[in-house]
């Protein structure tokens, strides 16, 4: 009888180990007297085509020849953020610096010029409440410039709408999602808004990192006095985040997406693309 009760014990102590779930808690939250290293990576490669009315071909000519266009487009983004001291409401400020930021295109094989990107070399300055809500001070410009302090509360925000973190312990195996509504602002028209949904799957928890599979899904469909477009994607992705210190440090994506924009006239332009985009970010203690 003693000998079936401890082999009755055993089979459920192994039951119960075999099926019990490790589960994690994630807070997303960047932390006082930090420096977090951040290397971005956008590359795009792609096709697009054209489509003219017949009263317009004839009338544009030759200018049509270069289509179908082969596309590939490469930015580098690398940029150092360094968090100060903690003050007793909880705020602590930050310093955001921009590296050179290099970009290159081609059109058919062909390369072509590229401008100077107006964030290569700034500095941006503000406050963090709580390690999530930036509140935008100043910009390193030598002139005030509204159109680039525009973008940069909006990059900011949109930073800020990328901490969502699911509202529970997670397991392997279990999902959350995140939709994020995002605005690109355009010179003269108005910001192309864009909504990102992005379902994280926990797939490891080890060394004390969370390991993540993505799936993403983008859509966006503006009207403007010029154009009309339409953007779809569905893409995959990985991330791996850094429990106890509350940051990703990496995620990485792969979205083939369609888009189409419609000109005044009934010019219709359609490229098939595929954004190849890589985020890694290092974190130090501030000296």
């Amino acid at each position: 009888m003693f000998r079936y009760l401890l082999t009755t014990l055993m089979v459920l102590s192994l039951s119960a180990s075999l099926f019990a779930q490790e589960t994690v808690t994630l807070t997303f939250a960047y932390r006082p007297e930090s420096v977090y290293t951040m290397e971005m990576t956008n590359r795009i490669l792609g096709t697009m085509d054209v489509e003219v009315p017949d009263s317009l071909r004839q009338a544009l000519g030759g200018n049509l020849d270069g289509f179908p266009m082969e596309m590939e487009m490469v930015n580098h983004i690398p940029s150092t953020m360094t968090t100060g001291k903690r003050t007793p409401k909880g705020t602590f400020p930050v310093h955001l610096a921009y590296g050179e930021i290099r970009s290159s295109s081609a059109m058919n094989g062909e390369a072509m010029e590229s401008e100077e990107n107006p964030l290569s070399g700034i500095s941006v300055y503000g406050i963090f409440t709580n390690g999530r809500s930036f509140t935008l001070d100043s910009l390193s410009v030598d002139q005030p410039n509204p159109i680039l302090e525009q973008t940069m509360k909006g990059i900011l925000d949109q930073m800020e709408r990328f901490m969502v973190m699911p509202q529970k312990p997670i397991a392997v195996g279990e999902d959350f999602t995140a939709e994020v509504p995002m605005e690109f602002p355009m010179a003269g028209m108005q910001p192309i808004e864009m909504k990102i949904r992005m379902t994280y799957t926990l797939t490891a928890l080890r060394d004390g990192r969370a390991y993540f599979d993505l799936d993403q899904r983008l859509e966006a469909l503006t009207s403007q006095q010029q154009f009309r477009m339409r953007v779809e994607g569905v893409g995959t992705g990985t991330g791996v985040f850094q429990v106890k210190k509350g940051y990703w440090e990496s995620i990485r994506s792969q979205i083939p997406m369609e888009v189409e924009i419609l000109m005044e006239g009934g010019i219709r332009f359609i490229s098939q693309m595929e954004t190849q985009s890589t985020v890694v970010t290092t974190l130090k203690p501030a000296q």
